[in-house]
């Protein structure tokens, strides 16, 4: 069963989210949910979120993706932040801040507004994974260009 943490991140998933640290190359993976025309539920992997504010969260999201043509149309988003002991939905409003990111010109970073915060908790159950990657091949440049990229948002968030 979820609790409603209200519209705001907790102090906890804050902490967690700030520099973008659980997002860094080989950690968790963020999925992210939109409405496509159809109004179906349509899911994606972003590279990551900041966040430098308990009301605000900064993503990156494909560009050209329909995930970003979702957000533009409806304007809704939501995050699945599952990981050890973590389980977290983060919902919103989406808008468009940057289309394209400096380190990578074909990911957009948006600003999500958050509207509803819910942690999914049951004291029978412990979440002991999520959604999380490894690259196949660690290529040093990608992987230096993803840590520039969750740093970009990280300053996308501290100037607000």
């Amino acid at each position: 069963m979820s609790q409603n943490l209200g519209s705001q991140l907790s102090p906890e998933l804050l902490t967690r989210l700030a520099a973008g640290e659980m997002f860094r190359p080989g950690g968790l993976g963020l999925p992210v949910l939109t409405i496509d025309g159809a109004g179906w539920p349509h899911v994606a992997m972003a590279p990551g979120c900041v966040a430098a504010q308990p009301g605000e969260v900064f993503v990156a999201l494909g560009g050209q993706s329909r995930s970003l043509e979702n957000v533009r149309r409806d304007g809704r988003l939501t995050l699945l932040i599952a990981g050890p002991d973590t389980l977290f939905y983060v919902k919103g409003r989406a808008e468009l801040v940057r289309p394209e990111m400096q380190t990578m010109p074909q990911e957009a970073a948006l600003r999500l507004t958050v509207t509803e915060v819910l942690q999914d908790m049951e004291s029978f159950v412990t979440m002991t994974g999520g959604v999380s990657y490894r690259y196949n091949l660690m290529h040093e440049d990608f992987v230096t260009v993803i840590r520039a990229l969750l740093d970009e948002l990280t300053a996308m968030a501290e100037a607000e």
